[in-house]
């Protein structure tokens, strides 16, 4: 079986890394893979290649540009592929359509987040060509349904494939981490409260409810992790200072490995206002930590499986944050996430692929 992912970019984290884990995990001399991506940041590019994965790169310097659009366009002219997989809208309404000159066996898209999250441009597009689809996938039963509110003739080309996470790996990876490097470099106390977000640094994460929140808490033996890439960085640093919290709050930038990071904190919190699953929330329950979150769909679905070990709150509410996290600092939570773990291991997310793309092979 030739399988080719079609991606916008390979930055670490979020749809790229969900594809290097399912490579990993259906990973056969039965699957040829294929990765290609359009522009943008190639960190991952040894990674799939480790796994012997093809990647191809149609090296766009801005959104349509015409010599990679070219580029794509001979590119699936002359291969062929059983199952075309595209993700994130750019990519799905290019795949799409460049899919059409071509003999290719299905095409198939998944959606990563909400629509209206998406720019208006690539909204529209991805919209327009989605009928062109054999399968579209919506990776929790949230976003599934704000798309097919739109289009309600489209619902049998639906399915909900929920991501997942190496759980095995990350609590093995968290236990074998030196949490004490972490707070050694930030000079945090070890008796001091450490609150942990893992996430890009843009609006939608709201990691700014969660420095107000701390100004708001006014304690000094607690201390904010804000681990992450974006273009709210330096925003962020300077929220800090504006709130007089520079001092219990740390914005580390793109690190090399999170796993000390969950190592060395008590509680894990996230302030997304917008979160269509929620990756880190299974990241934070296979390190075993206890989680206070905003209650935002996608991100429900992840905490729901948990029995215990959560607690959720308003978005765009630093003072409920701050009271869950007092209650957090003065009651540590007792965690229950085998559940959880269980459903959202990217065991089963990469069997539910496979399955899929056999059970189109054997129709076509």
């Amino acid at each position: 079986m030739k399988v080719c992912y079609l991606i916008n970019q390979l930055a670490p984290g979020g749809a790229p890394t969900l594809l290097l884990d399912i490579i990993r995990q259906n990973n056969s001399s039965e699957i040829e893979y294929t990765v290609a991506f359009i522009e943008g940041d190639s960190t991952l590019i040894e990674d799939f290649q480790e796994t012997g994965t093809r990647i191809v790169n149609f090296d766009a310097e801005f959104k349509f540009d015409p010599r990679a659009m070219w580029r794509l366009g001979r590119f699936f002219h002359r291969e062929s592929f059983d199952i075309v997989h595209t993700h994130l809208p750019y990519a799905q309404t290019l795949g799409r359509v460049a899919t059409l000159l071509g003999d290719h066996g299905a095409i198939i898209s998944t959606q990563h987040n909400f629509s209206y999250h998406y720019h208006p441009v690539t909204r529209t597009t991805e919209r327009i060509t989605r009928s062109l689809d054999d399968v579209t996938i919506a990776v929790s039963q949230a976003v599934k349904s704000e798309f097919i509110g739109q289009e309600e003739e489209l619902k049998s080309q639906w399915q909900t494939i929920y991501n997942g996470a190496n759980v095995t790996e990350i609590a093995a990876n968290v236990d074998a981490a030196d949490g004490t490097v972490v707070r050694e470099r930030f000079n945090i106390p070890r008796h001091h409260d450490l609150f942990l977000c893992v996430g890009r640094y843009v609006e939608q994460k709201s990691q700014s409810d969660i420095i107000r929140a701390i100004s708001i808490m006014n304690a000094s033996d607690i201390h904010l992790v804000l681990v992450g890439w974006g273009p709210y960085e330096n925003k962020l640093r300077t929220l800090a200072d504006k709130y007089d919290v520079s001092d219990r709050v740390t914005v580390t930038g793109r690190v090399p490995e999170v796993w000390p990071y969950y190592a060395a904190a008590d509680t894990f919190v996230s302030a997304s206002t917008i979160e269509s699953f929620g990756i880190v929330l299974v990241e934070a329950m296979a390190a075993g930590l206890p989680i206070v979150a905003t209650d935002v769909p996608g991100a429900r679905e992840v905490l729901q499986s948990a029995k215990q070990g959560v607690k959720d709150v308003p978005p765009n509410d630093p003072e409920e944050l701050a009271d869950a996290l007092t209650r957090i600092m003065n009651n540590s939570l007792d965690v229950d996430y085998d559940n959880a773990l269980e459903k959202f291991n990217i065991e089963k997310t990469s069997e539910a692929h496979l399955e899929l793309y056999q059970d189109i092979q054997k129709s076509n």
